[in-house]
């Protein structure tokens, strides 16, 4: 029997879940909300946007910022996958849900290493760097002042730009 089976790697939530286990093991302790995980996810793989920065891991797509749209989804997939093996914590705190890695976060991630995953890491530390010093609200402000100069072919920015201040 012929069966034609598609697996979707790419954007699927285990490979989210793998980026976001990533980011919150090199961010620390300190928690991170869903909304900056979704736009640290975007800014790591599309990290050549941003002057100084590594080049972007993975190509420059047309309408890339749509991105920051269905990301929030395959984000709170992922950190279920996530929570569900207890690799990472989930806290709820005065400034909202956060998510830290839990002591079983940094042993899981250290059997990866192959040549993309070196490079995401490069990435995600200067990601995390760069911008931890900004406040959520900064960063969507951030984030929604540059989406003109981050290619020219953003159909929906309006919408996008509402979205970003979400919280």
């Amino acid at each position: 029997m012929n069966q034609n089976i598609e697996i979707k790697i790419f954007n699927s939530p285990l490979e989210i879940s793998l980026r976001v286990l990533l980011l919150l093991s090199l961010n620390g302790a300190k928690g991170v909300s869903i909304g900056r995980l979704v736009i640290y996810d975007y800014l790591i793989l599309n990290s050549g946007d941003i002057e100084g920065a590594p080049k972007s891991l993975h190509p420059a797509l047309p309408n890339r910022s749509s991105q920051l749209l269905i990301k929030r989804e395959l984000i709170k997939k992922a950190l279920q996958i996530l929570s569900s093996k207890e690799l990472i914590f989930v806290k709820y705190t005065k400034k909202g849900i956060l998510y830290t890695p839990s002591k079983l976060s940094i042993p899981f991630i250290t059997y990866f290493e192959s040549d993309y995953f070196v490079e995401l890491k490069i990435r995600i530390e200067w990601v995390v760097e760069y911008f931890k010093n900004k406040t959520e609200k900064s960063l969507n402000k951030y984030i929604s002042s540059n989406l003109n100069k981050w290619g020219s072919e953003f159909v929906n920015e309006a919408y996008i730009r509402e979205e970003m201040n979400y919280e």
